[in-house]
């Protein structure tokens, strides 16, 4: 069974349009599949952090950037269809 977040068909204005992009997506999900893999291997960057990183002045502004960094990944690949 596939899982389609509802964004990817919000412009289709018909049932008919629905069906047709869900076949467009499920054909796709080859290039889906790839985008997770490189956001999943950007996540895996954002979890190593070193020593040098604590001793930085701007470490707490630093930590928030990459806690949104994070979060804008992890939403990213939460819309990724699933088929």
């Amino acid at each position: 069974m596939s899982k389609i977040p509802t964004q990817w068909l919000r412009h289709c204005e018909t049932e008919e349009q629905k069906e047709e992009f869900k076949k467009f997506l499920a054909n796709s999900q080859g290039i889906f599949d790839v985008l997770d893999g490189i956001l999943a291997d950007e996540l895996d960057k954002l979890e190593r952090c070193s020593k040098k990183d604590y001793d930085k002045a701007s470490w707490p502004y630093y930590q928030a950037h990459q806690n949104g960094e994070r979060e804008a990944i992890d939403r990213l690949r939460r819309v990724l269809p699933k088929f």
